[in-house]
């Protein structure tokens, strides 16, 4: 189990920001706009077929459902936060606790476009 936590410390250590998921669905592919238009280089990791890795992210990210990001080596937010914070304005100040870099222009024109 132990070799499963450092492969998952491994992967997320490696980029700003990773998005893992079981397969690309609605949920998935909406983290995946809002992080791609937002600027923010990210790496997507599909977890089908990775059972022990998978087990690692769901426990790394309070058993939220997958798809789940994690942005600076912790974890961030599932994916129905993103879309949710995201659209209500919110996820600009989520970015900014964080402290990563991201194109506030696009993120705001987000949330204004659903308001």
């Amino acid at each position: 189990m132990e070799e499963e936590y450092e492969e998952l410390e491994d992967i997320i250590d490696a980029h700003t920001a990773v998005l893992f998921m079981l397969e690309q669905d609605a949920a998935a592919q909406a983290a995946n706009d809002i992080l791609t238009f937002s600027e923010i280089e990210f790496h997507t990791v599909n977890l089908t077929g990775q059972p022990d890795l998978e087990r690692m992210v769901r426990a790394s990210s309070l058993g939220f459902d997958l798809p789940v990001v994690f942005i600076n080596g912790q974890y961030f937010s599932d994916a129905y936060t993103i879309l949710t914070a995201a659209s209500s304005g919110e996820l600009a100040r989520a970015f900014d606790y964080i402290g990563v870099d991201y194109n506030a222009a696009n993120v705001a024109a987000i949330a204004a476009a659903n308001n």
